[in-house]
């Protein structure tokens, strides 16, 4: 599944990159523009605890992302700029799961078990939106990313010898589509490269195995350095 997932991914890439080369061959008076983005961030996850898990902690710690973009504009008027494009995601969720007592933690004269657990998942987006012309080195970028779950990975540590078979488990019931608000503010340093803040709340379902905590909302904040062509 990950190999079909990487191959529809690069599929994507060289189709989109095929597509701005042949564009690039045939604008007309730049009626498109076409360039790149490559961005990181840091995360914050909002949790939200279900009334049932008041003896079981869960913390969300900052987790990070990285991200690039092959984008497409058109200016509609002197102020209003549309984007779109095709983008690759990586988002790293960090969490702890903690004061988690078994019958066997009793036994053994073990503390409380504590689970270190982190996400990994990787997006295929479509961002969608327009940009406002500030002035003539200031953009106010707005718009909403759908993002695409291809795969994801889970690296979890547990503080006991022996865990108990459902601490193992790896299944978050996350959704498989994201969609998330975009604020930006692109600022151009030169003709061609520029660089652009940005924050990004994005809302999708997750709902961690032991805890019954759940996130509805992720906040998302970050810098892009950018091209157009």
């Amino acid at each position: 599944m990950k190999n079909t997932c990487l191959r529809f991914l690069l599929f994507c890439y060289l189709l989109f990159a095929f597509c701005i080369v042949h564009a690039q061959e045939k604008k007309d008076q730049k009626s498109f523009e076409l360039g790149i983005e490559l961005g990181a961030e840091i995360i914050q996850k909002v949790i939200v605890s279900d009334s049932g898990s008041s003896s079981i902690g869960h913390e969300s710690n900052l987790g990070y992302g990285f991200n690039s973009t092959l984008l497409v504009r058109k200016k509609i008027s002197n102020k209003i700029t549309l984007r779109s494009g095709l983008g690759y995601k990586l988002k790293v969720y960090r969490d702890e799961i903690n004061n988690i007592l078994f019958p066997i933690n009793i036994i053994n004269n073990w503390g409380p078990t504590t689970i270190n657990e982190n996400t990994l998942l990787h997006f295929v987006s479509i961002p969608v939106g327009f940009q406002y012309q500030i002035n003539n080195k200031l953009q106010f970028d707005v718009g909403l990313d759908i993002d695409f779950i291809v795969f994801e990975n889970f690296i979890r540590k547990i503080s006991e010898p022996n865990p108990d078979a459902i601490l193992l488990t790896t299944d978050t019931d996350t959704e498989n589509i994201l969609p998330a608000i975009f604020l930006g503010l692109q600022y151009e340093l030169n003709k061609n490269l520029f660089l652009k803040p940005y924050f990004n709340m994005s809302f999708t379902k997750f709902k961690v195995p032991v805890s019954f905590a759940e996130s509805n909302t992720q906040l998302n904040f970050g810098v892009k350095l950018g091209s157009m062509f």
